[in-house]
């Protein structure tokens, strides 16, 4: 059995700077999730086999330097752009438009490579995000992304690898019915007494005859 589960912590970007900056990544985040959506569509109109994670991987290479983002950012997007399109079994997903009504909404994916927690900011390859901590992040973080919801707001998503936490359960015991013996116990335990049904059910009649005199 594992003793480690993965949980998820979310924390929200506190200043508007840090949202200001995280605009400007993700607009390279887009540009480098269109390049592959552009490759791998091309690729299917030329021949049955689309392009590869290693292709659009190669592709890709250096374009962090000029865009300012880390090449681990830049293969995270490569790779989820790859879980889409196997999700959507087509080779062409949608566009990832940094402005106008149809603009996507902000997303900066990481690896535990590129993130450091320091007190109550988040260092992204040295660019410092002030977070609201409102609780400590337990566990080794495995990876995350920075997201943005639809009023514009940012936030840190940290995704950890915690230990499981076991239930200590309650004292409390319950009781079914049952059809081979009188009853059950959620304890395991069965009440197999004879004649238990026949005895309560001359104890019930005593009791309401004896109510019935006394009215």
């Amino acid at each position: 059995m594992n003793d480690l589960v993965l949980k998820t912590y979310s924390y929200r970007v506190k200043d508007a700077t840090s949202g200001k900056r995280l605009t400007v990544l993700a607009r390279a985040v887009n540009t480098v999730w269109n390049y592959a959506n552009e490759i791998s569509a091309r690729s299917a109109f030329r021949g049955p086999v689309w392009a590869t994670r290693k292709q659009l991987r190669d592709l890709t290479k250096g374009s962090g330097k000029l865009l300012g983002l880390p090449s681990q950012v830049v293969q995270e997007v490569v790779d989820e752009f790859l879980i889409k399109r196997k999700a959507a079994r087509r080779p062409k997903l949608r566009w990832r438009a940094s402005r106008g009504p149809r603009r996507a909404l902000g997303w900066v994916p990481f690896t535990n490579q590129d993130i450091a927690i320091d007190g109550s900011a988040v260092l992204l390859r040295g660019q410092q995000f002030r977070l609201w901590l409102h609780r400590a992040v337990e566990g080794r973080i495995k990876s995350g992304n920075f997201s943005q919801d639809a009023r514009g707001r940012w936030y840190c998503n940290l995704v950890c690898e915690v230990p499981r936490s076991h239930g200590r359960g309650r004292d409390d015991i319950g009781v079914d019915l049952g059809l081979k013996s009188v009853a059950k116990c959620s304890n395991g335990i069965e009440l197999n007494r004879p004649g238990f049904i026949v005895t309560l059910r001359r104890s019930s009649a005593g009791h309401s005859a004896t109510t019935a005199n006394v009215r």
